[in-house]
């Protein structure tokens, strides 16, 4: 599994956990471009409102001016393979 699709698995599983499995709409993680653009995203999304503040504190968003906050290394892996989801890590790779 690569990095990227460890990530959807993960809010797949957290909904399974809570039988909360939305019947359509898309459970991918919400890799975003700013705070604002989550918190709309969680909003108008399927993934249960249980989970909105774990993944906030994630901060799935660039560093950026006009907010505090960001994880750049965690954003970059949501571009490691595009929309692909093909690219793995190295195995001698760590992302801290």
């Amino acid at each position: 599994m690569n990095t990227r699709e460890a990530w959807n698995q993960a809010v797949y599983a957290a909904c399974v956990s809570i039988e909360k499995v939305p019947s359509k709409g898309n459970l991918h993680f919400p890799w975003r471009s700013s705070p604002s653009d989550l918190n709309e995203t969680l909003k108008r999304g399927p993934i249960p409102s249980e989970f909105w503040d774990v993944i906030r504190g994630e901060e799935p968003y660039p560093t950026g001016d006009g907010y505090t906050g960001g994880n750049d290394a965690i954003k970059e892996i949501s571009k490691l393979a595009n929309d692909k989801h093909t690219e793995l890590l190295p195995e001698n790779r760590t992302v801290t």
